[in-house]
């Protein structure tokens, strides 16, 4: 307050009414009116008039407390008010729409009852049905109607009931056997050298092969020591026969069919020429010159052989050797030189 006296003094004095903007505990020191009404008022100062100083009513301003508002940084306010015990999906909350600026708005309640393609544990947690019924039902989605969710039944389901499982005893064991197992019987694999696919393999190729041979002598005519020989000279021929057995399958790894002999003096050499020429029938009541075939090219490398066992291999002039066929080689040296002493034919197979 400034005062000015008739003597012309001013003296400047402070009013004990006024509220200061750097002064505090000045409001605080007022009487308090415990609950204001709508025809109370307050003094505002305008922020659409230069900051005018302005009464208002006592509800315009934005200043009042609302006890039922929601503050972010206020505790317990949720807490404390009443609670529903069992929620269900057409109730609403309050959120802030994260798609829309955050603006506030109600939605419903998620479904608690609802299965969720992320969470875990929440078909294992329902309960048990042991044993279920054919007329049972289960969702689906129906990849033939867009996926929209329908029901079947338990029944309609296919459920493969003769499939081999990697963790199921029992299943093989309980297939009808067969008793005796032939070479062209297959079995089921998986293959380690294609990234473990499925494939079949006949028996045969699982066994390891086990090869059998045969010897047919010639009808000698002579003796080599203690040995009974057909000589054949450096000009001549002879013919020898031969059987496939009845539980042939193929010939062995190396050939598999051969006359067997030694050379004698003169044979021995390189570049030598013999001649041969097969027959052989197809089996019972099938002519034996149902196949005929011949090598008349070759020229064979006795070098280093005198004395010693020689074989002259054959089978590449049997296109179709089987079980219970029988034949016959011409072998017909063209002026090797010297004699071989043939004793038969050896046939090595499985």
């Amino acid at each position: 307050m400034i005062k000015i006296e008739r003597t012309g003094n001013i003296n400047i004095e402070n009013d004990p009414d006024a509220i200061h903007k750097n002064s505090p505990d000045e409001i605080n020191t007022l009487d308090i009116k415990a609950t204001p009404i709508s025809a109370d008022m307050v003094i505002i100062e305008d922020s659409e008039d230069s900051w005018l100083k302005k009464k208002a009513a006592f509800p315009s301003t934005t200043e009042v407390t609302d006890p039922n508002a929601i503050h972010k940084n206020v505790a317990d306010e949720i807490q404390a008010i009443p609670l529903k015990p069992f929620a269900n999906h057409n109730d609403l909350v309050l959120i802030e729409d994260s798609d829309d600026l955050w603006a506030k708005k109600s939605t419903y309640l998620q479904d608690i009852d609802a299965i969720h393609q992320t969470e875990e544990g929440e078909i294992y947690s329902l309960l048990h049905k042991i044993t279920p019924d054919s007329a049972d039902v289960l969702v689906i989605e129906d990849s033939t109607d867009t996926w929209k969710k329908k029901y079947t039944t338990i029944s309609s389901v296919s459920v493969d009931q003769v499939s081999i499982h990697k963790n199921a005893s029992d299943e093989i064991n309980s297939i009808t056997e067969k008793i005796l197992t032939s070479l062209g019987d297959k079995v089921i694999i998986e293959d380690s050298e294609d990234t473990w696919n499925k494939k079949s393999v006949q028996i045969s190729n699982l066994i390891p092969p086990i090869y059998k041979s045969i010897f047919i002598p010639a009808q000698p005519d002579s003796a080599l020591g203690n040995r009974r020989v057909q000589a054949v000279a450096g000009t001549g021929a002879y013919n020898f026969n031969f059987m496939f057995p009845l539980d042939f399958v193929e010939f062995g790894p190396s050939g598999g069919i051969f006359v067997v002999g030694f050379t004698q003096s003169g044979a021995p050499g390189t570049d030598r020429d013999i001649d041969l020429n097969v027959e052989y029938d197809n089996g019972p009541n099938t002519s034996r010159t149902y196949y005929t075939t011949g090598d008349a090219t070759t020229l064979y490398d006795l070098t280093g052989t005198l004395n010693v066992q020689w074989l002259l291999p054959f089978h590449t002039l049997i296109s179709d050797p089987g079980a219970g066929k029988t034949g016959g080689i011409n072998v017909d040296h063209n002026a090797i030189g010297g004699t071989i002493s043939y004793i038969g034919v050896l046939l090595i197979y499985r």
